[in-house]
């Protein structure tokens, strides 16, 4: 079996570092959202869509995303483990 190794090796072991990692990916995730739901006001396609359609797109796109950001983060830093995590990483996922 491989062996996953991160980029960074900032495992959330601490409650210190399980919160600052949590705190960026909630903000990443936030930030993205907010704009990504401007674009769906402002796109000319969707203009003329009802509101629960553009909630519809809205919440697959978010998915979407949230989903990336974890994949990156759990890449780059090895985030996603939590604080009952300990040893090695056993695989990327």
């Amino acid at each position: 079996m491989v062996v996953f190794k991160p980029l960074k090796n900032l495992k959330p072991t601490t409650i210190k570092k399980a919160f600052i990692l949590n705190a960026i990916v909630t903000t990443i995730v936030t930030v993205l959202t907010i704009h990504i739901k401007k674009l769906i006001d402002e796109y000319e396609k969707t203009k003329f869509y009802s509101e629960i359609k553009k909630i519809i797109i809205h919440m697959i796109i978010t998915f979407c995303l949230t989903i990336f950001v974890f994949i990156v983060f759990r890449f780059i830093l090895g985030f996603g483990g939590g604080m009952l995590s300990s040893g090695d990483y056993k695989n990327f996922f």
